[in-house]
């Protein structure tokens, strides 16, 4: 989803069949990177319940040298060599904007961005700047030990969102909501198994139904409902549609497990 997005809206390609759908081409783009961050937020705390529960506490700094190792030395190579590039003259990015980049702050309203080459490092800026504080959350807020309080937190989040948007803090707004979509992951980590094993166990009609919906509100909404439907409906519905693979069908249970994936 998000590499069509990046292929037919925002490359400069010219596909005149697509031309009339290029805004619903975005959104499914955008829904991509929301379904990444419910599986991120479900992923990282699932781990960090489990670590808990196992030793009683959570260690904060073996956690952020994982993400450290995993995420920076990657990046970094990647901008050096977009600066590389940029001193031979075959693409065009600032120091500035490498630097904006590397310091995970792509997503921040910076006059220059980051260039369109890194510029789709706003992703990672948002989970990186969440996981530095949710460790702290689970570990000094009661709130984070129960599911049914969690959920209610992320509601009222999600009015805030809605309302921020509504009187114009744009910014403010869009910011709350992808936290949503990562929280709404951390949520589903703290549920029980037999919470989660029954969304596992949800028929393939309702399944479909689900994504159904999220393919009608991003095919036919207008853009500025469908943009609070996204941030008040999308986080469970995508919940709903990850947990909810049908893995009783043997060619996805082959995705959907495998076994040597590295997360």
């Amino acid at each position: 989803m998000v590499i069509q997005s990046h292929i037919f809206v925002h490359s400069g390609l010219k596909v005149t069949l697509l031309t009339p759908y290029l805004d619903q081409l975005e959104r499914l783009g955008e829904l991509g990177v929301l379904v990444s961050f419910v599986i991120s937020g479900f992923v990282i705390c699932s781990g960090l319940v489990a670590e808990k529960s196992r030793t009683g506490m959570i260690c904060l700094p073996a956690f952020y040298v994982r993400r450290f190792y995993r995420i920076i030395p990657p990046l970094w190579l990647y901008l050096s060599s977009l600066l590389l590039f940029n001193a031979v003259g075959i693409i065009e990015i600032s120091p500035q904007q490498a630097l904006t980049s590397a310091s995970l702050l792509c997503n921040m309203p910076f006059p220059e961005g980051c260039s369109w080459f890194a510029e789709h490092t706003w992703t990672l800026a948002y989970e990186e700047q969440f996981y530095l504080l949710f460790p702290l959350l689970i570990l000094f807020l009661p709130l984070i030990n129960n599911s049914v309080r969690f959920g209610l937190a992320i509601d009222g989040l999600i009015i805030a969102s809605v309302l921020l948007n509504k009187t114009g803090h744009l910014f403010f707004g869009e910011y709350l909501r992808y936290f949503i979509f990562l929280l709404t992951g951390c949520c589903c980590a703290l549920l029980s198994e037999n919470s989660i094993s029954r969304i596992r166990q949800m028929h393939i009609t309702a399944w479909l139904i689900v994504i159904a919906m999220l393919l009608i509100c991003i095919g036919y909404l207008p853009a500025e409902i469908e943009k609070q439907i996204k941030t008040a409906c999308y986080p469970l519905l995508i919940l709903l549609m990850v947990l909810g693979t049908p893995t009783q069908i043997k060619s996805i249970a082959a995705i959907s497990k495998n076994s040597h994936v590295d997360v």
